[in-house]
């Protein structure tokens, strides 16, 4: 290439350094006897190296093909320049007749590293936010079952007896156990994911709407079937049922499918809420609406900040007394969650509506708990006592309470999926919830590739809840008449809910620059590109003879 050219094509003059280095390796005439394996590889490099994508010397149509910019604007838009950068590096290493410098590679890899640099962090946001939030399947396959408590358990499970027709639909999740299973759900999840951010990179609408809101393909989809869900289990006559007082009510059935659709949705959007809030972009309005609905208070905290955090934190029982432990609590929280220095402690609201998160009431009701009930009504007081009648993982508390951690069995959030639980149980028959999770994506190797580039770690607690402890085992009996609390006037929770994904899905105008923008960064110039390499190929000019 000559200085001329270069100048063409970037815009710019080649420095002495670059000349001399031309002069010396690169431009010359160069031979490749005895050494087939390179000049096989620049046989393969070549036509899109400098040389082979310069095009005529006097052709400026690729500047002029895009509005008229400068050349060396235009040059850096040029997808050939990024392409023609490596090649150049390739070319040049396998070259017997070619001096490499320093700056032979450091010219190279400025072309290739800034166009992906700039274009890597916002498309691996886009990317994440189209990954399902719930890794799970349908499936009827015995070996996609989740484990038994024992090997032979699972084999038997396995090997157990097929009921006629098959197997029943089963949902497997990534975190069942199974290995199959995991890595079977793990690919449908990548699958739809990668799907969905292609669908929302080459659609004008979701683009700009996610270019505005922070709203993905992905989540729109599933606010869209939820809707779908809805209209269709209530305009279904077989969703209703009429009872002996003569009554016509959902069937417990419908009032599942709803129930599964609300909380499926209210996962995804709760994920995307936090996600926010790890990537560190401005969260828009409309996911404010959502977020202002199921969350509190967000604030950056390190470890040593966290017992006052939820030394402060009310339960949302209205006669719960102010915990104790706060600082043995946020001790348990750390050494679960291993958050360190820096991170976002997210307070997440209490159940309001069906989709919310209950995860205060699956601790609640889990087995870990009803044990540690039951040992608390058979006489244990002590943490001593507590671990004698079976309880694990217990330690003794301030003014005679103790402290249970566990993870919970039940998690009907499908937000968080697992979570951790401490249950404070106090000498005067009370129990205080308190849950926490690290929100993060995937798990080992996966979770690292995956999070790349996050700004943010965060770690989301419940609003504690108080309870009686209750006699495990002992029967509803009759029923008690409780006080209806009274509602503040205004929208309910499920109204307001359904106003905040109708915003978040609603197509906006979307104006003219980032329309010829969209399509010339989408079509334009890959095209451009494409074209430059194909004619500089076909261009006899453009060839190097040795």
């Amino acid at each position: 290439m000559t200085p001329e050219e270069y100048e063409k094509l970037y815009g710019y003059a080649p420095s002495q350094e670059l000349q001399e280095a031309w002069a010396s390796g690169p431009q010359a005439v160069q031979s490749y006897k005895d050494k087939p394996v390179a000049e096989a590889i620049h046989a393969i490099v070549e036509p899109f190296t400098t040389r082979g994508v310069g095009g005529d010397p006097d052709d400026a149509e690729f500047a002029s093909g895009i509005g008229g910019m400068n050349r060396g604007l235009a040059s850096l838009l040029n997808p050939a320049v990024m392409v023609s950068g490596a090649a150049n590096v390739v070319d040049n290493w396998a070259n017997p007749a070619a001096e490499n410098s320093l700056m032979d590679y450091i010219w190279g890899g400025l072309d290739v590293a800034g166009p992906v640099a700039k274009a890597a962090k916002p498309l691996a946001q886009a990317y994440r936010a189209n990954m399902p939030n719930l890794l799970e399947y349908i499936s009827n396959s015995r070996f996609t079952q989740a484990p038994g408590t024992t090997v032979g358990d699972t084999v038997s499970k396995m090997a157990g007896y097929t009921p006629p027709g098959g197997y029943p639909d089963q949902r497997v999740s990534f975190y069942s156990g199974n290995p199959i299973a995991t890595a079977a759900a793990l690919g449908e999840g990548l699958y739809r994911g990668t799907k969905s951010f292609v669908k929302q990179l080459y659609n004008l609408s979701d683009s700009h709407r996610w270019g505005t809101k922070k709203v993905s393909r992905l989540q729109v989809d599933g606010i869209k079937k939820h809707f779908e869900t809805s209209e269709s289990v209530m305009a279904d006559p077989k969703s209703w049922v009429t009872d002996k007082s003569g009554v016509t009510k959902l069937s417990t059935k419908a009032k599942e499918s709803l129930k599964r659709s609300e909380k499926t949705v209210a996962g995804d959007l709760n994920t995307m809420y936090a996600l926010a809030e790890r990537e560190g972009y401005e969260i828009s309005d409309v996911v404010r609406a959502w977020g202002d609905i199921h969350w509190d208070t967000s604030r950056h905290i390190n470890s040593v900040d966290l017992a006052p955090q939820l030394r402060d934190l009310k339960s949302v029982s209205a006669d719960a007394a102010p915990t104790e432990n706060s600082a043995m609590i946020a001790d348990m929280m750390n050494g679960i969650w291993k958050m360190g220095d820096d991170y976002i402690l997210a307070i997440q609201k209490p159940r309001k509506s069906s989709g919310a998160a209950s995860s205060t009431t699956d601790a609640q009701m889990s087995r870990s708990y009803a044990n540690a009930a039951k040992a608390y009504h058979a006489g244990a007081r002590t943490a001593d006592e507590f671990r004698a009648a079976g309880v694990k993982r217990v330690v003794d508390g301030e003014n005679g309470s103790v402290l249970v951690q566990y993870s919970s069995d039940r998690m009907s959030d499908l937000f968080k999926g697992g979570f951790n639980a401490i249950a404070e149980l106090t000498p005067k028959g009370k129990t205080t919830f308190w849950v926490s999770d690290k929100f993060d994506l995937l798990s080992g190797p996966a979770q690292t590739a995956m999070e790349v580039g996050m700004k943010n770690r965060l770690l989301t607690v419940m609003q504690p809840k108080t309870i009686t402890t209750p006699v495990v085992g002992a029967g509803k009996g009759a029923a008690k008449k409780r006080k209806v609390p009274t509602r503040a006037k205004g929208p309910s929770v499920k109204s307001r809910e359904e106003a905040a994904m109708k915003a978040m899905m609603a197509d906006d105008d979307i104006p003219a620059a980032y329309k010829a923008k969209f399509m010339l960064t989408r079509y334009g110039l890959p095209t451009a590109g494409a074209g430059g390499l194909l004619s500089a190929n076909q261009n006899p000019r453009n060839k190097t003879r040795y």
